[in-house]
């Protein structure tokens, strides 16, 4: 990323994650950041796998938008991340997804 911008990269890894990472990442999309993300693989024979979801490890996805949502019947927030797959046609299969 920083080859193609010039810009300043960050990296979080989810396990060590600042408290505040949404609200960081909120941030940064409204300033016009690029952001992406990637699910790690533990060898390779998983590298390109798809997930039952319809996510594929090892592959990289663009953070294209963020939301906070209030969840039905319950008294707390889910917070949303809006992935775009480069490729396309590989579409998330689980909770939200555009059926």
């Amino acid at each position: 990323m920083e080859d193609f911008t010039g810009g300043v990269t960050e990296f979080f890894e989810l396990s060590h994650a600042p408290e505040q990472l949404f609200c960081i990442m909120k941030k940064a999309l409204e300033r016009g950041s690029l952001m992406g993300c990637s699910i790690d693989v533990a060898s390779l024979i998983e590298m390109e796998s798809h997930m039952e979801q319809g996510l594929v490890r090892g592959h990289a996805y663009s953070i294209i938008a963020l939301e906070e949502c209030d969840q039905v019947d319950q008294d707390s927030r889910v917070q949303l991340i809006r992935l775009r797959n480069p490729w396309g046609w590989v579409l998330w299969k689980g909770p939200w997804c555009t059926k």
